[in-house]
């Protein structure tokens, strides 16, 4: 109850921490190079801590959280992540159901998301984790040859998490330990 009333007191914030609209202006886009962006659906910071261990080899690497839009649902998260969200993100009602808005854009699926960042960053391609894993390098490296943003989307968690959340526990480590595998492998061709 108190830190409920805290929260709310503050707006919403935690004074110091970085917001969930923040991490594409902030740790995405003012990268310099080709970079990949990782957009898993249900990741949490835990998982993310894994992660971080598992690639532990990689040479600039930082790991801190992040204060999620509430309410924490992946429509409203993910596209929370996107371009645009930093200046202009709203929750509004679509089709009976909470979807994000960021400027004039709803955004209530996975499509509407991918269409909005391609609109914005026009050297963007997105890639799902299995086709990253799956296809041939060569295959692969044609689809993100002219990329600057190669965006990796993962929805297994999330997916199983809904059906049934005792498999979704016990296959997070191995998606977790595949997102290595797809920054390994991203890595090798110059990502």
């Amino acid at each position: 109850l108190t830190f409920g009333k805290a929260l709310m007191e503050s707006g919403w914030t935690i004074p110091g921490s970085l917001h969930q609209t923040q991490i594409w202006p902030q740790r995405v886009a003012a990268l310099p190079g080709r970079v990949a962006y990782f957009l898993v659906d249900a990741f949490r910071f835990e998982m993310g801590a894994d992660l971080f261990r598992q690639v532990s080899e990689a040479l600039d690497t930082e790991l801190s959280p992040a204060v999620t839009v509430l309410p924490s649902i992946t429509p409203l998260g993910m596209a929370a992540l996107l371009p645009g969200a930093s200046s202009s993100y709203s929750v509004v009602e679509h089709q009976c159901k909470a979807a994000a808005k960021i400027g004039e854009t709803i955004l209530s699926d996975v499509n509407d998301r991918m269409k909005h960042l391609k609109a914005m960053v026009p050297d963007a391609t997105e890639i799902t984790l299995e086709r990253l894993l799956q296809d041939s390098p060569s295959k692969v490296s044609a689809k993100i040859e002219k990329a600057r943003i190669v965006v990796v989307r993962s929805q297994e968690i999330d997916a199983l998490g809904e059906k049934n959340e005792l498999l979704a526990r016990n296959v997070m480590d191995t998606v977790i330990g595949n997102l290595a595998r797809a920054v390994r492998r991203l890595a090798g061709m110059g990502i």
